[in-house]
């Protein structure tokens, strides 16, 4: 057996210690989650291997109700030794074992998965279901969809992630929902994972544009341009007057994003409406942050009259004419 040397004396090396603690022993299942904490990459893998290699249902069953009472403000009497405070190496190791390819680990993970989404915990049903997503498995997406409204904000983080990898349309507007969250991890992950949706996320999206909180209506903004599909830019258009400058500069950036698709409706909602100050600045930050240089210089006579001072109603006719060439290009 190999020995390590620590702060507490010698410790066992990592298929010593997890066999100890695959018999119950607490201590150990202690001393082994600590060492999954350590921001040390090798013995994280040193011992990550070790469980995977050898660890029965039993444990892998510890460390699944490790990670659902982590983040809980009283774990209860489910909870595995150190289930606080919740260490972010070693939940991510966790995540990692659950969800990271491993022929020989992968029946045994699965199977305590699927029990876990029947256990009377809601937190280990939703932390069940969080890893399947992880993995790919969307059996449990209803529960992740409930769970983004009514869990923990660190569990119902993890379910917003495994929505994010799950990609289903019909859970963009519950994460929209979380983008009102007070919860900065819950919204922060929310927008990561609205990010990586494609052109199914944009209805739910557009309807953030009119949320009543500034940062729900930046995040959308920011969101659909990461998407870059050509139905978000009359939304975003419209977000060129809106309250918050912030706001304006992400739906011009956004529009940038999206490109050529993006100029007809950004061309209508200028000649349509009059330009205050605030849309004109918008308005031109959303053409000089363009990509293409061809598109800049076809818009080049707008940016002229955008900067030009007390040019409010030019500003209507120039893009109304640019409007009609690019529709009617001769």
């Amino acid at each position: 057996m190999t020995i390590l040397t620590g702060g507490a004396g010698p410790l066992p090396d990592g298929g010593e210690l997890v066999a100890i603690a695959c018999s119950g022993d607490d201590a150990a299942t202690q001393r082994m989650l600590e060492r999954l904490g350590s921001p040390n990459k090798a013995i994280q893998a040193a011992l990550s291997q070790a469980i995977r290699r050898t660890a029965p249902p039993g444990l892998w069953r510890r460390l699944l109700d490790h990670l659902a009472h982590e983040n809980l403000a009283d774990p209860g009497p489910a909870a595995t030794p150190a289930a606080r405070p919740a260490s972010p190496h070693r939940s991510a190791a966790i995540v990692g074992l659950f969800v990271e390819e491993d022929p020989l680990s992968a029946a045994t993970r699965q199977a305590v998965l699927l029990e876990g989404l029947s256990d009377p915990c809601p937190e280990v049903r939703v932390t069940a279901a969080s890893l399947l997503g992880l993995q790919g498995d969307a059996r449990a997406a209803d529960l992740l969809v409930e769970a983004v409204h009514s869990a923990a904000p660190g569990v119902g983080a993890r379910a917003v992630d495994a929505l994010g990898v799950l990609r289903l349309d019909g859970s963009a507007p519950a994460l929209v929902d979380a983008l009102r969250s007070e919860n900065e991890q819950l919204h922060h992950a929310a927008t990561h994972a609205l990010s990586g949706f494609g052109p199914g996320a944009v209805p739910a999206l557009a309807g953030a544009l009119r949320a009543p909180q500034e940062h729900v209506r930046w995040h959308a903004a920011r969101a659909l341009g990461q998407i870059g599909h050509a139905s978000a830019a009359d939304p975003l258009a419209g977000a060129l007057g809106d309250p918050d400058s912030n706001v304006r500069f992400a739906a011009a950036e956004a529009l940038a994003e999206i490109g050529a698709a993006a100029v007809p409706g950004f061309l209508e909602r200028l000649a349509r409406h009059a330009a205050s100050e605030p849309i004109r600045q918008a308005s031109r930050h959303m053409i000089n942050s363009l990509h293409q240089d061809e598109l800049k210089a076809r818009l080049q006579p707008l940016l002229d009259v955008l900067y030009a001072p007390g040019a409010g109603a030019q500003v209507q006719i120039v893009a109304a004419r640019l409007l009609q060439t690019w529709r009617n290009p001769s």
